[in-house]
């Protein structure tokens, strides 16, 4: 097998990442003022039903698939048997919560109920998913390809098909298609990668019940990342789903540099942790950490800066609710970007799963019990608290637990550093913000300026602290710091 690179692996990841923050600043402008918030909070509370039966039908193996075909991905005999038993587990557990959503969304459901009808076929891609076998394989050229290509085809979708309010309908069958088509589109590729061969119900058994433990944190993770949307809107109305939802997309849309960054990273380390060097595995998961907090920590400071003028000239002046729900969200970046390092970097490839089930245990119930306590009390306030609570918890109980493993005080050290990076851009910003107007020129002089002071001086500093992913990157560019 070809050896991987990770270099190219970043590149088509970063890539795009770089199209998914693209996308939405073309797109959910236009439907937050299409559909609006009421159509806003109906999708967003549908659509978190939908990915909580999504995460039943794959039953952690997306983590576990991924971290098992790493492990032996140079063994043509044993790739061929893993993928074939791993698949099997999938299709029987896809294909009965495929049923069971069938029978919630066509009967139980009675008010808008074309909504999650057409979000079966949601439910559906999970059955076809196998995207885990190609990040086991470190084969992201595959992945990324595919998903430029169907983002690009949504984009197309959505501009061409929904007009108004009543066409929701079908701003859901597009968004609903395009992870099916998704899923369908990786079984062309995979007959080149794999042969199938036929598991006994024995040996689709024996993946039961680690997936099982690395689903554990999965559910019980969508219970403070979708349940929100689902307390808000039992408790209040579909507006506060869609004013939380548009406040969170910030966000997520912006975290999906950590994601994509640490998703590249893990079966490098999982491989790394097979062939039991373990030192170089160390090196890898350093340079991780500090990195993610240099970015993490500018999407917090970035967010909570321009939040003021950026939602209503974003989402619409209709969306007027979410600019403070932003503001306090932006906290938790920092805590999910640490606890994504440990999470994916350390205690995935290191099998460290009671740790990692335990931290987000922990957390679904620090968030499960302010949402009902506060929800109803203060209303959507109320489940952004339950929010930073819960990610905070998960990050602190994680790095408790093995801060012997990793250098905590280093990382902490680092981190205060960017924080005061973090605080000197989001001076500059908010002065600057004084004097500029709110449309689009304006908004874009804050973000270069926050940008160029923040990256400055978080370069300056990772250069000087021979960050090697950094040091990497100048090298590509004939600039060698190490000399």
């Amino acid at each position: 097998m070809e050896k991987s690179s990770v270099k190219k692996n970043l590149f088509y990841n970063m890539t795009y990442q770089f199209l998914v923050l693209i996308l939405p600043i073309i797109t959910v402008p236009y439907i937050a003022r299409v559909i609006g918030p009421n159509g806003v909070g109906i999708y967003s509370y549908y659509n978190s039903i939908a990915i909580f039966f999504g995460y039943f039908a794959l039953i952690g193996i997306s983590n576990y698939g991924n971290r098992s075909i790493a492990k032996i991905r140079d063994n043509k005999n044993k790739k061929d048997r893993i993928f074939s038993s791993i698949y099997g587990l999938q299709f029987i557990i896809s294909v009965i919560v495929l049923l069971l959503y069938i029978f919630f969304s066509f009967f139980i459901v009675k008010v808008n109920n074309l909504i999650p009808c057409i979000m079966t076929l949601y439910v559906l891609s999970m059955v076809f998913d196998v995207s885990w076998f190609f990040f086991g394989i470190e084969n992201f050229k595959i992945t990324a390809i595919r998903q430029i290509g169907i983002r690009i085809l949504t984009l197309i979708m959505i501009f061409g098909f929904v007009k108004n309010k009543q066409d929701l309908w079908i701003y859901t069958l597009i968004m609903s298609l395009s992870y099916l088509i998704s899923s369908l589109y990786l079984w062309i590729l995979v007959w080149k990668k794999v042969n199938w061969v036929t598991p006994s119900f024995k040996d689709i058994l024996i993946h039961l019940k680690p997936c099982l433990l690395l689903f554990i944190p999965i559910i019980a993770t969508s219970v403070y990342r979708q349940m929100d949307k689902i307390m808000v809107g039992s408790f209040c109305n579909m507006k506060d789903v869609g004013y939380y939802e548009n406040a969170e997309k910030l966000i997520t849309i912006s975290l999906g540099i950590i994601s994509s960054f640490s998703a590249v990273i893990m079966p490098k380390i999982s491989n790394l942790i097979s062939n039991k060097n373990y030192n170089e595995a160390s090196k890898l998961f350093d340079v991780s950490m500090e990195f993610a907090m240099c970015i993490g920590i500018a999407i917090a400071f970035g967010i909570a800066s321009i939040s003021d003028k950026f939602i209503p000239l974003f989402f619409g002046n209709s969306f007027i609710s979410s600019i403070k729900l932003s503001e306090i969200l932006s906290i938790s970046v920092p805590f999910i970007c640490w606890a994504c390092i440990i999470r994916v970097l350390y205690l995935i490839p290191y099998e460290k799963d009671k740790i990692y089930i335990k931290s987000v245990i922990i957390g679904a119930l620090f968030n499960l019990i302010c949402n009902l306590l506060l929800i109803p009390k203060i209303e959507i306030m109320g489940a952004v608290i339950g929010t930073l609570i819960a990610e905070s918890s998960v990050a602190i109980y994680q790095t408790i637990k093995i801060r012997k493993n990793i250098k905590v005080k280093k990382y902490l050290k680092e981190s205060i550093i960017f924080l005061l990076f973090g605080i000197c851009m989001y001076s500059i910003v908010k002065f600057i913000g004084i004097y500029v107007e709110s449309n689009i020129l304006g908004i874009t002089i804050q973000i270069i300026i926050g940008f160029i002071i923040y990256m400055s001086l978080a370069l300056v500093y990772l250069i000087y602290s021979k960050n090697s992913i950094i040091l990497n990157i100048f090298k590509n560019f004939g600039i060698n710091f190490e000399k």
